[in-house]
């Protein structure tokens, strides 16, 4: 159970300045909400960004009202919302939308086809692709990692370990045979 607020004590007096501060923002939320909205909704093309824009400012406004009193709450909201629509104009320029690429789910092929079992499978053809390597010769297993793992080109690793392209090409074959067949494909 709360004690009663004992009128003219410091206790009053505290929650009367809270309660106070309170009035205060709502107050001004009630009348100055539709204006921003309005100001911002004829200044940004993303009707999704207004509310947004809005709470900002009052965020700031709250923020200064905390440490200092604003005189002309008008002037000074909406000179706030002019540097939030800055801020707003300066973050999309520096990091532009049509650069992102919305995700859609089921989009990388992952989803329910990722199971436990799978991954173990994974891990096991791992091992053995990685033996039927091991069994290789060293230029062999050289030339298919370039290839295959490092994605070089037949003539930039012919340059690299010093032989011919048609060599390379040899070994690739040789390599793709071997490890083929050792998984059974």
């Amino acid at each position: 159970m709360e004690k009663p607020v004992v009128p003219n004590s410091p206790l009053a007096t505290i929650s009367s300045s809270i309660m106070g501060a309170d009035l205060l923002k709502d107050e001004i939320f009630s009348r100055f909400q539709r204006p921003l909205s309005t100001f911002f909704a004829k200044r940004v093309s993303n009707a999704a960004d207004i509310d947004d824009l809005v709470q900002e400012v009052f965020l700031r406004v709250l923020k200064r009202h905390e440490s200092t009193s604003i005189h002309r709450m008008e002037s000074y909201l909406f000179q706030s919302a002019s540097n939030v629509l800055a801020d707003y104009y300066r973050r999309r320029a520096t990091r532009p939308l049509h650069a992102h690429a919305t995700l859609q789910e089921g989009q990388l092929g992952l989803g329910c086809d990722v199971t436990p079992e799978r991954i173990l499978l994974g891990k096991d053809q791992l091992r053995e692709v990685t033996a039927a390597l091991m069994e290789l010769p060293q230029r062999t297993r050289d030339i298919f990692v370039l290839r295959m793992f490092e994605e070089r080109t037949s003539k930039d690793v012919a340059r690299l370990i010093g032989v011919s392209v048609r060599s390379v090409e040899k070994h690739m074959v040789k390599a793709m045979r071997h490890v083929s067949s050792a998984l059974g494909l």
